[in-house]
């Protein structure tokens, strides 16, 4: 395995102006290529500031963010090439849209070659078991199938990194863990490094 870690966060601290204490305190990590990190805790413990961080839609109040190598307070735009994310209460799908016009439609907002995005639009259909339901609109979706075409459209571009915050919120229990299983596979057999918030341990 790759020992260079795609990403490193060193004692990142942010504060947020008039609050009482910060809303992360000195927090480092570090993830590698095909690993797995689960940053566990109740609501307002901070998880998903961290991963916004990461993903370089917040600053950090102090410490360092690099992705890949790249500091994503300096150089965000070259680091978030690396990254797709799925973030919690984010416009993360278009709902009266198909799942093939929205995966579309964020294959070329990631400026994936036309050649190539068709390619990858179909193998991310038949990763998720969505390819039968390719044409139906996003609202007529379970949850489960929301979140696992969210992800897929996350992953269109190739990342290195895939950020997922609460990925089985709402989920019930057999959509989590084809979710679960399908979030291993990702980084086992594609290696992609994978951080992730959850308040559930078993997901943890």
């Amino acid at each position: 395995m790759n020992s260079q870690p795609f990403i490193q966060v060193v004692e990142v601290t942010k504060r947020y102006p008039r609050a009482e204490r910060p809303a992360v305190n000195g927090v480092s990590l570090s993830l590698r290529p095909g690993e797995t990190l689960a940053l566990l805790g109740p609501n307002g413990a901070g998880k998903t500031t961290t991963v916004k961080m990461v993903a370089g839609l917040v600053l950090p109040t102090s410490g360092a963010i690099h992705v890949l190598g790249h500091d994503m307070v300096r150089a965000r735009t070259r680091g978030v090439r690396h990254i797709g994310a799925v973030l919690e209460g984010a416009r993360n799908l278009y709902w009266r849209l198909s799942a093939l016009e929205n995966l579309r439609y964020f294959g070329s907002l990631r400026l994936v070659p036309r050649r190539e995005l068709s390619n990858r639009i179909e193998e991310m259909l038949a990763l998720f078991e969505l390819e039968e339901h390719k044409h139906q609109e996003v609202r007529q979706f379970s949850r489960g199938m929301q979140q696992k075409l969210a992800i897929a459209a996350a992953l269109l571009h190739d990342p290195e990194i895939l950020l997922l915050d609460e990925p089985t919120l709402g989920l019930d229990v057999q959509a989590a863990r084809r979710l679960e299983a399908t979030i291993a596979q990702l980084a086992q057999e594609k290696g992609k490094a994978i951080l992730l918030t959850s308040h559930m341990m078993p997901l943890a």
